[in-house]
């Protein structure tokens, strides 16, 4: 009887499995070269819990959306524009 690979440790995963890595980059560097933000990333941006936030803000019109076939995509620049109108200056 000959033995069998089910189990084989040793045996290391295929090499084209290893390498295929997605190169993803930062919002910090999304937001400098002006691509769209996933609504995940805007949310990170202006620092709310999760997406919903951002839907809150598309939804009433707060702020502008382009539709990328069901996916939602902000632009940067309209975000910062919506941080600078929204900054309050608080005194104590």
């Amino acid at each position: 009887m000959g033995a069998t690979a089910v189990g084989n440790k040793s045996e290391k995963p295929a090499p084209a499995a290893c390498e295929i890595k997605k190169h993803e980059k930062s919002v910090a560097d999304k937001m400098r070269d002006g691509d769209l933000l996933t609504l995940e990333e805007a949310a990170d941006t202006l620092g709310v819990k999760d997406h919903w936030g951002v839907r809150y803000l598309i939804n009433h019109h707060k702020l502008p959306v382009h539709r990328i076939g069901r996916n939602l995509r902000l632009d940067p620049e309209d975000i910062r524009e919506w941080k600078l109108k929204h900054r309050e200056i608080v005194t104590f």
